[in-house]
């Protein structure tokens, strides 16, 4: 599960490039071409099955664009691999605490199950379930979601709006949207150390508000 803080990043800007696709006044980095650095990677033998799975499943989403797979989701057909995928980065990017990086999905039962990791050591958070059928998705000590449909649907409505703004605009929303972010992971981080210490005292440690 654990990652390194470089491996993160990378990621991370992965799917900030996915997502900021769908508007023209962002402009995309001109040094570094995702798209084609995950086509090299494809051909590498450095990458294991697993990573080169996750990779296919980032193009796609990178070359389709963010608003496209918003658009093109389909509830009614059930929730595939890709769709548990896409909806658990959607969840994640949403829900500040979670952040991080999400894996492949592997189904348990009725659940699509994606393991994640947050935090500059990638350390590993609660998986966030999905259910196969109805989308509906749960990650313990988060918000659970009983209405994908209306939730990506408020989505999309948002990335429309996103697309509309100046560059100044995006720029001042993404500044402000940090530093939400970053409060939000170091709580989480704060959590997690006091449950890893009542782990180790073998008794419950409050965790003060």
């Amino acid at each position: 599960m654990r990652r390194s803080f470089a491996f993160i990043i990378c990621s991370g800007l992965l799917l900030a490039q996915a997502h900021l696709k769908t508007t023209s006044a962002i402009e995309p980095l001109d040094r570094f071409d995702p798209i084609q650095s995950h086509r090299d990677a494809l051909n590498s033998d450095f990458y294991s099955d697993e990573d080169k799975d996750r990779m296919r499943f980032e193009l796609r989403s990178m070359e389709n664009g963010y608003l496209l797979e918003l658009q093109n989701f389909d509830f009614d057909d059930g929730i595939d691999k890709f769709e548990a995928w896409f909806l658990a980065g959607v969840y994640a990017q949403t829900n500040v605490a979670l952040g991080g990086m999400r894996f492949l999905p592997a189904l348990e039962g009725d659940d699509w199950v994606v393991p994640h990791a947050f935090g500059s050591d990638a350390q590993e958070g609660s998986p966030i379930r999905i259910h196969r059928v109805t989308g509906k998705l749960s990650c313990e000590g988060h918000p659970p979601l009983d209405s994908p449909r209306d939730f990506l649907a408020a989505e999309l409505a948002e990335t429309l709006r996103r697309s509309k703004q100046t560059k100044e605009e995006r720029y001042a929303e993404l500044v402000e949207e940090a530093a939400i972010r970053k409060a939000a992971i170091e709580e989480e981080l704060r959590r997690a150390w006091l449950r890893k210490q009542s782990q180790l005292n073998g008794k419950p440690t409050p965790i003060p508000e």
